[in-house]
């Protein structure tokens, strides 16, 4: 699974393939390289990974290597699958139109007892947000009030997050992560405000006040 705006380094492809063939844990389903910004080679955007299970978002370790070769986060932008795994998963979930299908791919591998290999010497190189964003220079942090795909992000990043947490939490601790989700949007929106992005704030009260997200709740 490749994004398509990246590029792979020569070797990038066998040296997943023959480190994931190599690995004596049946358990180990997926590798996953390296990732480095397209534009800066020498800045990294994910060396592997974990769940913020808080805000369901990627915690991505960047500019530093993991300390173990396993990683309970695996980036959509680039990942080598065992196929009949793949298969049998049925790729990912259908409801993720953009953002956040390999949070809860990741989280779904992990809850079923795999794991992912991170393999820092293969090596993809990421125009990072180019499938959105046309500009040259844009604000890294897609949250950032005056960054252009703002709203795209928010209409599908709010139902997303609520989605993942009802399909993967339950009980206590599911509803104390959506009032965590619910109080963190409150306040992206006061942010929104004081940047005068009364846009990015009307889009957040629709989505916390919708039909679509209120179900995903039950």
């Amino acid at each position: 699974i490749l994004n398509n705006d990246t590029t792979v380094e020569p070797e990038t492809l066998l040296t997943l393939q023959s480190n994931l063939e190599n690995e004596t844990d049946p358990s180990v389903v997926l590798a996953t390289p390296l990732i480095k910004v397209y534009s800066d080679p020498n800045k990294v955007w994910y060396a592997g990974g974990s769940i913020d299970f808080r805000k369901m978002v990627p915690d991505v370790s960047l500019n530093k290597m993991p300390l173990t070769k396993y990683t309970n986060f695996a980036s959509g932008c680039a990942m080598f699958f065992k196929t009949d795994v793949f298969k049998d998963l049925k790729g990912f979930d259908p409801f993720y139109f953009m953002y956040d299908e390999d949070v809860e791919l990741s989280i779904t591998l992990i809850k079923k007892g795999y794991k992912i290999l991170f393999v820092p010497t293969a090596i993809v190189n990421h125009k990072c947000q180019a499938s959105q964003v046309k500009y040259e220079a844009v604000p890294s942090n897609q949250l950032h009030p005056r960054h252009p795909g703002l709203l795209f992000y928010l209409e599908n990043t709010i139902p997303n997050r609520r989605y993942t947490v009802n399909k993967h939490l339950s009980g206590f601790r599911k509803y104390l992560v959506i009032s965590f989700l619910h109080t963190y949007w409150l306040l992206k929106s006061l942010q929104f405000a004081l940047y005068g992005n009364g846009k990015a704030v009307t889009t957040i009260f629709k989505f916390l006040t919708s039909v679509k997200v209120k179900r995903l709740s039950n």
